[in-house]
């Protein structure tokens, strides 16, 4: 009985596991979506200030403020999914555009 029940709650903890690396993953392509807009907006315009929400699909992101770095933008994103975030923090190159760095950091 034992054995039955350590081989039942520890197929529950792999399930439950599984269910994390899953929710975790929506939350990074969620931030991800975020770094695209962003990027998009910057594109249009140099002076997008940042510190907004986006919609994607049913979902959220966030945008923080956007700072100046010897030509380079600087901001976080945020997104939130099933108690699971994911916090980049992004260098945007202003002449091109281009991704410098994309780091995963801790706070907002």
């Amino acid at each position: 009985l034992a054995l039955t029940a350590s081989a039942s709650l520890g197929g529950f903890y792999l399930r439950q596991n599984i269910l994390d690396t899953e929710f975790k993953e929506k939350g990074a392509w969620l931030a991800k979506a975020c770094i695209e807009e962003a990027r998009l907006r910057l594109a249009h315009d140099l002076l997008f200030a940042g510190d907004v929400e986006v919609l994607v699909g049913e979902d959220m992101c966030t945008i923080g403020p956007v700072t100046d770095a010897e030509g380079q933008k600087i901001f976080k994103t945020r997104a939130v999914y099933k108690n699971s975030y994911t916090i980049f923090e992004v260098s945007i190159d202003t002449g091109d555009f281009a991704i410098v760095s994309r780091t995963e950091v801790p706070n907002f």
